[in-house]
């Protein structure tokens, strides 16, 4: 028991309509025997992009900026300008760590304040904090370089999405 939470990448296929032009050549196999998918009835590929435990900071953010404060564990859109946004924010909270304890609640309680809740885990400033914040930061940075590389067309046909289970 406990936080879990979930950041994934939805792509939108639509190969059912010809006029998209999706061409396919899935093999997918478990244990050894083979899945059968028609490509043809493909609408969107999911995909995993991160995966927190216990991680309230980053949890508060997503409920405060993409949820509208509702804490329910629905999946809720996440856009790639909110994505960029909490990048900036997890790169302040980076640049006091290891500094004077005063100075990192300060900016701990302005930018990634921590939530209590049951089982959210530990609101103590401590390494896994910072592990959690790193971490985050790289694979953000990582999949908003991938998705800036995209034509305007293909990220059109992107979206972020964010969930949370308790």
């Amino acid at each position: 028991m406990g936080l879990d939470m979930y950041l994934k990448k939805k792509i939108y296929i639509g190969a059912e309509y010809e006029h998209r032009n999706v061409k396919s050549n899935i093999k997918i196999s478990i244990g050894g025997e083979n899945i059968p998918i028609n490509a043809k009835h493909i609408n969107e590929i999911v995909e995993d992009i991160y995966y927190w435990r216990k991680s309230n900071a980053i949890h508060k953010w997503f409920v405060d900026n993409c949820q509208g404060g509702v804490d329910d564990c629905r999946e809720y859109m996440v856009s790639v300008e909110q994505l960029k946004n909490l990048v900036v924010l997890l790169t302040k909270v980076l640049k006091v760590k290891g500094k004077d304890p005063s100075l990192q609640r300060l900016v701990i309680q302005k930018y990634l304040p921590m939530k209590a809740g049951f089982f959210f885990g530990s609101t103590e400033i401590d390494e896994y904090y910072f592990i959690d914040t790193e971490e985050t930061l790289k694979a953000l940075q990582k999949e908003i370089k991938k998705f800036d590389l995209l034509s305007d067309n293909m990220k059109s046909n992107i979206s972020y999405c964010y969930q949370s289970s308790w």
